[in-house]
């Protein structure tokens, strides 16, 4: 089989993060009176509540007035009722309000925001505290974002520009304040507003920070879709795909991602504006025209154009700040510190996991491992090795830490990796590869699943989990990682099938015994295999949903 190249790594790159503090702002900022208290000067200060750092008190004031006026416009509130009332509705007192005031640039170009939530918690709220159903809210499958990704750069390049598949990127500005309120909510109006001492607000429109919020945009959103001819995804309710003109989208929150033919993307912007506040991003595509950069859930998304022997492909790396921030958590931030190639902690002859960590040491190992696991979504080298990592986060220990610690000294060496999307065919099927350490772990003897799914030489979701039970023999945990790998493919050609693509499921191994078992019917010879486990062989045997291929295997 052809080696795939999905990763191409970057020269080390140092930057300095704006959100990590110097000694010398720390120093300032431990002289700052607390939020809401006044300066000698008499000017109130005013906190970033992501970074601690203090901010323009005048832009805040501005930023908090656009706020209000907005929320005027849009009716969010109705003003003169009294506590009394909303006791005798509610039995329960008004929710406080506050701001939460950030800078979304950085020093030399600031971008103040402002964003008046609603404190409701499970004991202020209206809504039972165990009534789940009141408040869930579903979120898409992040595999979701790159097989987008995937099928924009495996459509053809058509012979008309307006004609050629692009990335929409929309972002929907004040996202909650879009839906009506289905319950009695009564909110205490912040200082800003000049209330009456006894006043209180009734919400006609849903604020954030409701615990209902999310879920009512959600449904919102759906609405919107129909609008657009778009129909939900079975699979995902955040997936949206149109049957006729094959334009697919991906919605996280309040972020927008659609695959769309040039000529239609006014159109598609136009009829959501009509019932939500958009922002159109970017316009990813091979125009010279085109929007070339963009990010999304802070990770990187690069159109690169094709240029001489270079392809033209879409990149995708992850934040670099988290990167930054492991190692400034490890102390490994200096240019003496050594890096390391490869991630993994040689565990050959390791017969103990070593003395607890003391008790001071336990958060910041907790927080760097699993800052670690959230890099390794978007950083696969580092999937196995911070799964061993994380498998000690219980009680963290001395063999914990140096895995940890060799992580670190990886991304010294390697912070930044890009995958790469290159321009392919449309892809025929949903390849899924599996593999498996049988006993690989020296504490437990558990092995250890990876599994790879693709579409065409594009990798969309990559795996490494530990498996539950203990296995007899390596034939046993390779079937174990191939039902692992089996239910993982099914999930990305679910994925696909709400976007409007029928793809049939290859499974590949290298292990016979796997395939021997995924052959038959039943556990035959296996009587001690849980019958759990062979789901599998009925789609296997009817090949309607799934193959295992006698050859092209890895």
């Amino acid at each position: 089989m052809e080696p795939i190249e999905q990763f191409e790594r970057t020269q080390p790159l140092i930057d300095t993060l704006e959100h990590i503090q110097t000694e010398a702002t720390k120093k300032f900022h431990n002289t700052l009176d607390t939020r809401g208290q006044t300066t000698d000067s008499g000017l109130e200060v005013f906190i970033d509540e992501i970074t601690g750092l203090r901010l323009r008190t005048e832009g805040v004031r501005q930023a908090r007035a656009e706020e209000l006026g907005f929320c005027d416009k849009l009716g969010v509130w109705q003003r003169g009722h009294s506590i009394k009332k909303c006791l005798e509705e509610t039995g329960k007192h008004p929710v406080p309000m506050r701001f939460l005031d950030i800078n979304k640039g950085d020093a030399e170009r600031e971008e103040l925001r402002s964003r008046l939530v609603v404190m409701e918690t499970k004991k202020r709220s209206t809504i039972a505290p165990d009534d789940i159903s009141a408040t869930f809210s579903a979120t898409p499958p992040f595999e979701g974002l790159r097989v987008i990704g995937s099928m924009v750069m495996s459509s053809p390049v058509e012979k008309h520009p307006e004609d050629d598949t692009v990335m929409l990127v929309i972002d929907i500005s004040r996202a909650h304040p879009h839906c009506g309120m289905k319950r009695t909510v009564y909110v205490k109006l912040p200082k800003e507003c000049n209330p009456e001492e006894d006043e209180c607000a009734l919400l006609q429109r849903c604020m954030y920070g409701c615990r209902d919020a999310n879920q009512q945009f959600e449904f919102k959103v759906g609405d919107v879709m129909d609008h657009l001819d778009m129909k939900r995804g079975a699979f995902s309710p955040c997936v949206f795909a149109h049957r006729a003109n094959s334009t697919a989208a991906w919605v996280h929150g309040d972020d927008f991602v659609l695959k769309v033919q040039r000529k239609r993307v006014a159109e598609v912007v136009s009829k959501i504006g009509q019932h939500l506040l958009v922002k159109v991003r970017a316009v990813l595509g091979p125009r010279g025209d085109d929007d070339k950069q963009v990010t999304i859930l802070n990770r990187l998304i690069t159109w690169r154009d094709q240029k001489g022997s270079v392809a033209e492909a879409l990149e995708i790396e992850a934040d670099p700040r988290h990167c930054q921030l492991i190692l400034s958590q490890l102390g490994l931030n200096t240019p003496s510190s050594r890096g390391l190639g490869t991630p993994g902690v040689k565990t050959a002859g390791v017969m103990s996991p070593g003395k607890d960590l003391p008790k001071e040491e336990v958060t910041p190992h907790r927080s760097v491992t699993m800052r670690a696991a959230f890099l390794a979504q978007d950083r696969w080298e580092l999937k196995f090795a911070s799964k061993e990592a994380a498998r000690f986060m219980n009680k963290p220990n001395e063999h914990g830490a140096a895995a940890v610690k060799r992580i670190g000294r990886f991304l010294v060496e390697h912070p930044r990796v890009v995958q790469v999307l290159k321009r392919q065919p449309k892809p025929k099927r949903v390849d899924t590869y599996t593999d498996t350490n049988h006993a690989d772990c020296p504490f437990t003897r558990k092995s250890t699943s990876c599994t790879a799914s693709f579409l065409g030489k594009h990798c969309v979701q990559f795996t490494s989990t530990t498996q539950i039970a203990h296995t007899l023999s390596s034939g046993e945990s390779e079937w174990n990682g191939l039902v692992k790998g089996g239910a993982n493919g099914l999930g990305v050609q679910s994925v696909c099938r709400d976007y409007g693509e029928e793809l049939p499921l290859a499974l590949h191994t290298d292990s016979s015994a796997a395939k021997g078992i995924g052959s038959r019917r039943g556990a035959g010879r296996l009587k001690h295999l849980d019958t759990g486990l062979l789901w599998l062989q009925e789609h296997a045997v009817s090949y309607t949903h799934l193959t295992l291929p006698t050859s092209d295997l890895v």
